[in-house]
């Protein structure tokens, strides 16, 4: 897991192997300032899931060897309005809100990704090639 904050620099905290528990704190503690990315990584590089916003507000991405990625989709929203205020990567960013999910349904994809390095079969995703 690599939790970065962005402050006056880029400084980020990495646990290996992360319990259940260690996930769920860390995706809470975003905060849509500072604390605004995780990210749960697989021995493939290029093939994580990660997790941005705060404060309500995430969007949760899932990249298979770069070959495909997946974004978590709101089920109780699927506007194609853009939601401007979204910090991911230390800088503000624009999303639909169909793209923004709310905090349990970030921490259910997650907990799923941790036990299995795959999408949660219960949640819905826009996957693209």
């Amino acid at each position: 897991m690599v939790a970065p904050r962005w402050a006056s620099r880029m400084t980020k905290t990495v646990v290996s192997f992360p319990s259940r528990r260690q996930v769920e704190q860390a995706i809470r503690h975003l905060d849509g300032k500072q604390l605004n990315d995780l990210y749960l990584n697989t021995s493939d590089t290029l093939t994580y899931l990660g997790v941005c916003g705060g404060a309500g507000r995430y969007m949760v991405t899932l990249t298979e060897h770069h070959e495909r990625f997946a974004q978590l989709l709101n089920t109780q929203d699927s506007s194609n309005a853009q939601e401007e205020q979204i910090m991911c990567g230390g800088q503000l960013t624009r999303f639909p809100r169909r793209h923004l999910v709310d905090l349990q349904t970030a921490v259910t994809a997650a907990m799923h990704y941790l036990d299995t390095g795959r999408a949660a079969p219960t949640l819905s995703w826009e996957w693209h090639t």
